[in-house]
């Protein structure tokens, strides 16, 4: 897929390297429409649409309390053990290219399937969150998009732009793991790590308003969800 925009039902499209970012026109970067060269102000692009929108999605604060846990403990944001099996046999059972890991924390999903399958698959991994160093960059959307164990830890006011901004990040498939239990462990404020605590059919009335589901699976613990875009 090549690179442009184009104005559609008066939203506009922007194609970035297989991925597409939608936006209307107020809020679509300004520096497109000056006739530039595209390929010229590609990076510059992406790192306008990060600035302007990066706040829709986690605050300063809540930044610093979520890079603060990181480095306090070494077990913090390391749960892609429990899936690495079942996310290795999406992307072989699909081919995927591509796989946007968002809210990667340490980076444990890719350094396993690194393990188990080597760095052709392990290559293909990309990696975002907003609380690492030298992941926090503007991701490009990837054909699956995996989120184990974030959602809960979103700051309930930014939910919905949250879950937008992964509905389009993700151009094939979605898959996620949600708790629906308190956390073992408290934030620096005093808050329990996880901000979110619904049951599986909260979630759910979430969920599918930018997925249709294709497959799922629950305990009293939390459950995973696998859809495919709307």
């Amino acid at each position: 897929m090549g690179s442009g925009w184009k104005k559609d039902e008066h939203r506009l499209r922007l194609t970035l390297n297989g991925g597409t970012w939608i936006g209307t026109s107020d809020d679509f970067p300004s520096i497109l429409v000056s006739g530039w060269d595209f390929e010229d102000v590609r990076a510059r692009t992406i790192a306008e649409i990060h600035e302007v929108s990066f706040e829709n999605y986690i605050t300063p604060e809540y930044r610093i309390l979520q890079a603060r846990m990181h480095d306090e403990h070494i077990d913090y944001g390391m749960s892609a053990r429990a899936y690495i099996s079942f996310v290795l046999e999406l992307i072989e059972l699909h081919d995927f290219k591509s796989v946007l890991d968002y809210g990667c924390g340490k980076g444990m999903l890719r350094d396993l399937i690194f393990a188990k399958a080597g760095l052709e698959m392990a290559d293909r991994i990309r990696e975002y969150d907003p609380a690492i160093h030298d992941h926090d960059a503007p991701p490009e959307a990837a054909e699956l998009l995996v989120a184990i164990d974030v959602l809960e830890h979103i700051e309930p006011e930014k939910l919905d732009f949250v879950l937008a901004h992964m509905r389009h990040m993700g151009w094939r498939m979605f898959f996620a793991s949600v708790a629906t239990v308190p956390a073992t462990k408290t934030l620096a404020d005093g808050r329990n790590a996880h901000l979110i605590v619904e049951s599986q059919q909260w979630w759910f009335e979430r969920l599918l308003s930018w997925w249709d589901m294709r497959a799922c699976s629950g305990t009293n613990k939390g459950f995973t969800f696998v859809g495919v875009p709307k």
